[in-house]
């Protein structure tokens, strides 16, 4: 994806220790993108094998096993009760975030005031 970026010339600007880190090297991708080198070979070992011919123990989970039983077909019982939404409702939850929003931009220009000694006196 990031030889991509340097392909299309988007103008992001890139770390060019962190691309060393991911394996790429900076002077293959500025200014001019160098080709990529073609693919490795596929051998005989990266091919699909056939199945074991015994199959390998696993001890499935018991959640994960198909139960035919009636009672682990019915819902538990605290997930049959009511409950009210955990954020409440639509509308409650929009009053949250719009006093959230509110608060935030009153303590940043709290802070310009302050950080600036302007003379302004709150209400």
């Amino acid at each position: 994806m990031v030889h991509e970026c340097f392909k299309c010339n988007t103008g992001i600007m890139f770390n060019s220790d962190a691309l060393r880190d991911i394996g790429l090297d900076p002077s293959t991708l500025y200014p001019y993108v160098a080709p990529r080198p073609p693919p490795l070979p596929v051998t005989k070992q990266h091919k699909i094998q056939h199945r074991p011919s015994k199959p390998i123990p696993i001890r499935p989970h018991k959640l994960l096993t198909k139960n035919n039983n009636k009672k682990s077909q019915e819902m538990p019982k605290f997930l049959q009760a009511q409950r009210p939404p955990l954020l409440g409702s639509e509308e409650e939850v929009m009053d949250k975030d719009r006093l959230e929003a509110v608060d935030s931009i009153a303590e940043s220009l709290f802070h310009v005031v302050v950080d600036t000694n302007l003379d302004v006196k709150f209400h």
